[in-house]
Order: structure tokens, then sequence, then C-alpha cells
């Protein structure tokens, strides 16, 4: 995945073309997505099993709402990868507010609630503020830190809901499971019908732009000095008297 959201060179590199394409990696997140859900119907499984499937759910999630539109920023790869990767992380790091009560039997986070209260507007909204304060790097992380909250409570949101406007009202907010389909199916349909545009030729290195790089003059061929010009001169003359 991170070698599909850019290099600081923008050359195709060995590692890109054996990474998939951001349309099959769409597709399986799509499916993984809707495979662990269909799992959820059938019964409740066991605890670390219950948030092992949940929190890969909520990284196909993560990963469909920016893995196809984040490819074709072409500026600043390096903050790419940055905001992708907090992106991934804050979208499974958020649960660990459930952790006083699921381990410890406390309802401090969660009192009168449905989910715990950092499950609210205000973890994307906080991480939003301190992103203006800080500089460019710092800038994309906290950016990417906000959208992995703001892409795990769409989940929540379609899979019992979350208490969206916490602490204004503790009312749990729903999301139809079908508009939450609609939404993450969207990206993956999306790279699907633009796959044929990031599809790097192998063997061919191209910048941002789709072109190929400049000729620099150290690829073309040299023309002979003239000390060598004079040497084979010289070379094919005595061999022409003998």
């Amino acid at each position: 995945m991170m070698a599909w959201l850019g290099s600081d060179t923008g050359a195709v590199d060995r590692r890109r073309l054996r990474s998939p394409h951001p349309s099959r990696m769409s597709a399986a997140c799509l499916l993984a997505v809707f495979a662990v859900d269909a799992l959820f119907r059938t019964g409740k499984p066991p605890l670390l099993v219950e948030a092992a499937l949940d929190e890969s759910a909520h990284l196909a999630t993560t990963a469909l709402c920016f893995l196809p539109p984040v490819r074709y920023l072409q500026e600043a790869p390096r903050l790419r990868r940055r905001f992708a990767v907090a992106a991934l992380a804050a979208s499974v790091l958020i649960d660990l507010d459930h952790v006083p009560l699921q381990i410890f039997g406390s309802d401090v986070l969660s009192r009168g609630t449905v989910r715990p209260h950092v499950h609210s507007l205000v973890a994307p909204f906080l991480a939003l503020a301190l992103s203006v304060a800080v500089s460019p790097p710092r800038h994309a992380v906290l950016l990417g830190v906000a959208f992995g909250f703001s892409a795990h409570l769409l989940r929540d949101a379609a899979t019992g809901g979350v208490p969206l406007f916490w602490p204004v009202t503790p009312h749990a907010m729903l999301l139809p499971y079908a508009d939450y389909a609609v939404i993450i199916a969207v990206p993956s349909a999306w790279a699907w019908l633009r796959r044929s545009d990031i599809t790097p030729r192998r063997g061919t290195a191209k910048g941002h732009d789709g072109a190929r790089p400049p000729v620099s003059a150290s690829t073309l061929p040299s023309e002979p000095r003239a000390s060598e010009h004079v040497r084979y001169t010289s070379v094919n003359d005595g061999e022409a008297r003998r």
C-alpha cells in the first residue's frame, strides 16, 4: 500500500510494480468489510476475535475512504504517506477508550452513551484544532488522525450508533447500513474505473505527471575524444604499412 502512495523521486520502483494495484486493494478491503459484518450477523464471536475482526474492518474502511483519491495528490509524497499512516493508526487507536469498561468494568468514559464519549465529533475536531498550530509534517499527521477518527465514526454509526454530538446530547446517531455500504463502495468503484490511469509499464520510469523524465547528458553516448581518434588513426596507418 505504501508503495502506491508515491515516492520522493516519482519514479516507478520495483516495490511499486510488485505491490497490489489500488483497484485490487480497494476491492479486497470492500470484501473484507462485508465478510466481517456478515459473520457478525450470524452470532457474537469471543471478545478477542470480535475485536480483531472489527479493527480489521475499521482499517479497511479507512483505506477505502482515502486510498484512491490520495494516490492522485501529486505534491509532497512524504507528507502524503504520513497522512495515510496516521489515518490508519487513528482508526484503530480510538477504540482504546473501550478499555475502562471492557477490562476494568468502569463506565467513566461511557456513562450515559451507547459508546465511549471519545466516539464523538470531539475527537476529530480536537485533532483539526491542534493541526493549525503545528508545522507541515505534524500538520499532515494530525489531519490524518482527524481523518482516521472520522472514518471510524462512520463505520460505528452504521453498526450500533455513536454519541456524535456529545457532550451536547448523549443520544446515539445511527447511519443506515445501506448508506454506509454505498459510501465505502464508491471509492472502490472509482479506483476500478480509473485503474488504467495508474498502471505503470514495467521498465518505464515516469514522473508524477505521467511524462517520461528528461534525458540527461550522462545517458547520451559520448563522442570519442581527440586523443582517442588520433591513436586509432595511427594504429590503422601502421597496419596498412605492413
